[in-house]
């Protein structure tokens, strides 16, 4: 019998990334409005601004260890999906030297506990990394509800690390 990778997902702002933007920069990095001539001056400073934000070292090295054990990791990000934001948050993953296999952002009109949830179940995930403790309780339950049975929960530096036995 073959074994199944283990899954790490791991969510990018606020648990990789030291800290998380504020909800309205990632609407206006998300919104039509950033690709507008006047703000092409503020783009590539926008941008820079978010590459140089630091990653936290134990989640990076936790990743980095599942991908050394033969792990699949799934990056994903409440980030609406666009060509810009997608082109980015890979440079950051780049410079930084995070790896991964898939990197999953939220489509248009998803909501964000819906798009988490998403990608846990299409995924099989056995090991979150997200740092917002609301969505992980959510994330939880709702996988319990569908019959995945919760391991643990232990929470880190400002990020929450859950394992889950898929059955």
């Amino acid at each position: 019998m073959e074994s199944r990778q283990m899954v790490l997902v791991s969510d990018i702002d606020g648990t990789i990334i030291y800290f998380s933007l504020p909800f309205k920069v990632h609407q206006w990095m998300s919104s039509r409005r950033a690709y507008l001539i006047p703000f092409l001056l503020i783009l590539p400073l926008a941008y820079l601004l978010y590459l140089l934000r630091p990653r936290k070292k134990s989640a990076k090295s936790r990743i980095c260890k599942h991908k050394q054990d033969g792990g699949r990791v799934v990056i994903f990000s409440a980030t609406e999906d666009m060509v810009l934001t997608r082109i980015i948050i890979k440079a950051w993953l780049k410079l930084w030297r995070v790896p991964y296999d898939l990197l999953a952002l939220r489509p248009h009109g998803l909501g964000i506990k819906e798009f988490k949830l998403r990608i846990l179940e299409e995924e099989v995930c056995d090991i979150l990394l997200e740092n917002n403790i609301h969505l992980v309780d959510y994330l939880i339950r709702e996988r319990e509800r569908r019959g995945v049975e919760f391991v643990s929960k232990v929470r880190e530096t400002r990020y929450s690390v859950v394992r889950f036995r898929n059955i």
